[in-house]
């Protein structure tokens, strides 16, 4: 039976074998480390295929009893998700919850001592949750275990720190713990800074990295034909003669002027291909053949990336607009924008947790909020805009590449409160190294948003808020106090320096004062000299008439002094 040879946005799995292409010498490489150490980081930028290397490609270098892979995303916890994965895989648990039953299979087991292997094994392995939960599934399957931590920067971008050092601590046990088992980490390489608490408790995390590197176009354009020419299976064909031209063609059109492709930009644009070459929305069972015309007349990547999206949100509109009235148009929009970041990569939402969408719709829908959004995360599923985690029971946007497209629709109220939101939990993963609190300038910034985020942030991350606003508060404080202290000093001051002055002024008119009476008392002597000495019809120094006109200038306005004054200078006429 024929088939569609793409995965959309989907990672390719074991199954897929025949239908993976193009990563043989990745796999070679990967394949080659698995066995040279049990702790290996995979890396690189988002859209290489580093999930579907592992999951199709190095899994079909196994059989059976070599491989048993244990995905484990973060969830709401990537301690909590890792011991849960384990218990699900582990015999006695599988067909019950894991709070069901406490891990007590393996001491039953060696207190029947029906293995004493086991039981030599047991006294090797500590206490630790985790590492008797692998030892419990070990023994029951005696194959070896490959923990796979997929998409781990989940921890950095939406874990805290508490769940940080917790996992840090585990990762320091399950190295040492001894059982085949391996680690593989798969992580987008712009947050590898984030590994560095990491590397120091693990240093073995330094010796084996592979990175996963974009496919160049070349490599691409062999990987269509493989999938359509080479394929026997496939129900996607290239125009007979041209096969060549065509995957030329819609390489061209992916590339978006760059030498390596994104690999979700093959997928999003074969499907485009296949859905007007067919008619199909849904189906992929038609067998369709490819032309230069059809792929010249489709618009490039980034128009089918905006399209797609853009239908299916007004898809998800007119379906509810069937049941419900008055919803606003970006209403699709409005449900997605939790799911992703604010720098466009996935927020993954636990099922019970999907009310707090209700949040996103505005006030006037409040008593359909539940029925609204249950039926757009369907319609949302069913557009292959998100998609369930089984595992996880979590729904999630099915590719960084779409959560791209969402965070660039968002309103810039809502970028505005997820900055705030950043400020918060990026302030708090720094606290406990620098007990840095929010700023002043922070804390102005996030005040409009303040309900929202005590009903969205987690407590460690409000309490952060509440202990860096009394600190401030404090520090108000403590300012007000200080101003108020320095303005009663500056008045103290300036009462003491006006006290001061009057008290110099007033010494220096006491010095005038004693000063000009000196002064009138040497001017009556020199005029009763002067009246004496013009008795005898002489006339008197010229030295002491000066000071006698000196003075008296000073002094005139005395009344007294201008009637001696006067009468002494008449007696004087004949010294002229």
């Amino acid at each position: 039976m024929k088939r569609y040879p793409f995965k959309f946005l989907d990672a390719y799995t074991k199954e897929d074998r025949n239908i993976f292409f193009g990563r043989e010498q990745e796999i070679d490489d990967l394949y080659r480390m698995v066995f040279q150490t049990n702790l290996l980081l995979v890396y690189g930028a988002s859209g290489t295929g580093k999930t579907s290397l592992i999951r199709c490609g190095l899994a079909n270098r196994f059989n059976d009893t070599q491989w048993l892979d244990l995905y484990i995303r973060r969830g709401t916890d990537i301690n909590r998700s890792l011991l849960e994965t384990i218990r699900k895989y582990t015999p006695q648990f599988a067909d019950h919850d894991a709070g069901e039953k406490e891990l007590d299979w393996f001491e039953q087991l060696v207190k029947e001592e029906q293995d004493p292997n086991r039981s030599k094994i047991s006294n090797m392995i500590s206490d630790h949750p985790v590492s008797r939960a692998l030892e419990e599934l070990y023994l029951a399957t005696f194959t070896p275990i490959y923990l796979i931590f997929d998409q781990f920067e989940e921890l950095y971008t939406l874990g805290n720190p508490e769940e940080q050092q917790q996992f840090i601590r585990l990762m320091e046990e399950l190295v040492q713990i001894p059982l085949p088992v391996k680690i593989i980490i798969v992580m987008r390489e712009e947050y590898l800074a984030k590994l560095y608490d990491l590397e120091m408790a693990v240093p073995q995390l330094r010796n084996k990295k592979l990175r996963i590197e974009a496919m160049d176009l070349a490599r691409v354009e062999q990987v269509i034909l493989q999938a359509t020419l080479y394929n026997r299976d496939s129900n996607v064909h290239l125009e007979t003669g041209k096969e060549q031209e065509v995957a030329r063609l819609i390489v061209e059109k992916i590339r978006e002027g760059d030498v390596n492709i994104k690999l979700p930009y093959l997928q999003v644009f074969m499907d485009r291909l296949y859905e007007q070459a067919s008619g199909e929305a849904v189906a992929r069972d038609r067998e369709v053949t490819i032309d230069e015309e059809l792929v010249e007349t489709t618009g490039n990547i980034g128009d089918v990336l905006a399209n797609f999206i853009e239908r299916q949100a007004q898809r998800v509109y007119k379906h509810l607009l069937k049941n419900h009235d008055q919803l606003p148009t970006d209403i699709a929009w409005r449900i997605l924008s939790p799911f992703a970041t604010i720098d466009g990569t996935k927020v993954p939402i636990r099922q019970l947790e999907l009310s707090r969408l209700e949040r996103t719709l505005p006030a006037e829908l409040a008593s359909d909020g539940p029925a609204i959004i249950r039926e757009a995360i369907a319609e949302l599923e069913n557009s292959r805009i998100l998609r369930y985690r089984k595992e996880e029971k979590t729904y999630e946007v099915a590719h960084d590449t779409l959560a791209v497209q969402i965070a660039a629709k968002r309103s810039e109220e809502e970028k505005a409160y997820l900055k705030t939101k950043r400020i918060v939990t990026e302030g708090l993963a720094t606290y406990n190294d620098t007990e840095t609190l929010l700023s002043k300038e922070q804390l102005a910034f996030i005040a409009p948003y303040r309900s929202r985020l005590q009903e969205e942030l987690n407590a460690s991350q409000w309490e952060y808020v509440l202990r860096s606003q009394q600190q401030r508060d404090r520090e108000q404080r403590k300012l007000r106090r200080s101003l108020i202290g320095g303005f009663l000093v500056a008045l103290l001051v300036i009462i003491f320096v006006l006290w001061q002055q009057r008290k110099t002024q007033r010494a220096l008119n006491e010095v005038l004062a004693a000063q000009a009476a000196r002064e009138k008392t040497e001017l009556n002597v020199l005029l009763q000299n002067a009246a004496q000495i013009a008795k005898g019809s002489n006339c008197p120094p010229r030295e002491m008439r000066q000071m006698i006109d000196s003075l008296y200038q000073k002094h005139q306005s005395e009344a007294g002094l201008q009637q001696q004054y006067q009468e002494t200078m008449s007696k004087l006429t004949h010294c002229k």
